[in-house]
């Protein structure tokens, strides 16, 4: 995420594995570039649902916004344990800059 600042909170740092908030950050920076592309502005708060599905190494992420309305499922192969099942990214925007803060529902 080159002209974005990221950041995660200790609760993200202590309960999702790296490769998952890689994954996270990586569907942020496309939705970013999809609604630059169309000229919206995205939702501030974007919430991710993770969840391993039945079969084995599937995992399932939601990505849901509220305005614009926006939500896409996507499905990855990974061996991660992990106990949470949901994640935020908080956007803010500066004049020159945005910036990303991932944290846990019980963080906000």
């Amino acid at each position: 995420m080159s002209k974005y600042q990221t950041y995660i909170t200790r609760g993200i740092d202590e309960h999702i594995p790296s490769s998952i908030i890689n994954i996270i950050w990586s569907l942020v920076l496309k939705r970013e570039e999809e609604a630059e592309k169309y000229n919206e502005t995205p939702d501030y708060l974007s919430i991710f649902h993770i969840r391993k599905t039945d079969k084995d190494n599937i995992i399932c992420i939601k990505h849901l916004q509220e305005q614009p309305p926006y939500s896409n499922t996507y499905k990855f192969i990974s061996n991660e344990v992990f106990t949470r099942q949901k994640v935020y990214v908080i956007r803010e925007d500066t004049v020159d800059l945005k910036y990303f803060v991932m944290l846990l529902p019980d963080e906000y």
